[in-house]
């Protein structure tokens, strides 16, 4: 066989290859925006919730049930909302989106931090300096299990994340 046979058939092989990759990635991207989240994730977000309101029970002695919504209407930049109402009822959104970007990330992060938020609200100690994100904010997300309790979403933890390298 010939040099340039060789060359011709690894071109069509790797464009075969590389057409089945693009094809599973856009089936996959699609299956995931047109159903819901799935049984085990719900099931991460359930567990992670029991967990944080039984710091919050332990640590402030309230009963913090906030309901949690998954969200597919949210900005793409957007992990995580809390909100309060102007029937003082506070609610959190998740941006189901971010879920296919790092699941782990969304609950043992972003819940935590959206629960401080929450908090916040009910301790009537919002603010809108640094984006609600004080000293106060972060103490209490620290206190009810947060590990990063920054402002913003560090991309370098999402990335690490998703990487087995350790």
């Amino acid at each position: 066989m010939s040099y340039m046979k060789k060359l011709q058939f690894t071109f069509i092989g790797i464009v075969v290859v590389s057409s089945i990759l693009l094809a599973y990635n856009i089936i996959s991207t699609y299956n995931f925006k047109h159903n819901p989240l799935s049984q085990d994730i719900i099931y991460k977000i359930n567990k992670k919730e029991y967990e944080l309101l039984a710091k919050i029970k332990n640590t402030y002695h309230i009963n913090a049930k906030v309901p949690v919504e998954i969200s597919t209407k949210m900005n793409n930049r957007l992990y995580g909302l809390c909100t309060l109402d102007k029937n003082n009822k506070i609610k959190i959104y998740l941006n189901k989106k971010m879920f296919q970007e790092s699941t782990d990330y969304m609950i043992e992060d972003v819940l935590p931090h959206e629960y401080a938020h929450a908090l916040m609200f009910m301790f009537n100690k919002t603010t809108n300096k640094n984006g609600g994100h004080t000293k106060d904010w972060q103490r209490i997300c620290q206190n009810i299990g947060g590990v990063r309790c920054e402002r913003f979403v560090d991309s370098n933890d999402i990335i690490i994340s998703k990487r087995n390298i350790f």
